[in-house]
């Protein structure tokens, strides 16, 4: 092994490139960063690609015809009712719906000023289509 007096030293600067030192360290970095990304890729399971698109799942598709369908359906109301009444109708339906739905599927119970509430909700609905 030679001696440390006799192993070249590192320049401070390369005056006919410009260069500094450590200022290559960065580039080396990134080079590094790369393969090890590279690395990363190899390792990941393929399982995604084999994978069905969550777009063709059968819950997706009901999802969308209902979004469609009632989308459909506010531009068939809109010729008949104003946008407001629309907006009313459409907010107490989707209060009753999920009522409804967390009465039956999760066994929720409704107090008195729950019930109050939807009482008044569907009112409102009773008041609009009146003076329509």
């Amino acid at each position: 092994m030679p001696s440390p007096e006799k192993l070249p030293k590192k320049p401070q600067n390369v005056p006919s490139l410009g260069i500094k030192r450590g200022q290559n360290d960065n580039h080396d970095h990134h080079r590094r960063g790369d393969e090890r990304s590279r690395h990363r890729r190899r390792l990941l399971p393929k399982t995604r690609e084999r994978e069905a698109s969550p777009l063709a799942t059968p819950a997706f598709l009901v999802g969308l015809a209902l979004y469609s369908s009632t989308a459909f359906a506010w531009v068939f109301v809109m010729r008949y009712l104003k946008l407001a009444t629309i907006g009313a109708i459409y907010s107490v339906c989707m209060i009753l719906m999920l009522t409804i739905m967390g009465f039956v599927f999760f066994n929720e119970t409704l107090n008195r000023y729950e019930v109050l509430g939807i009482v008044l909700a569907i009112a409102s609905i009773v008041l609009l289509s009146r003076f329509e």
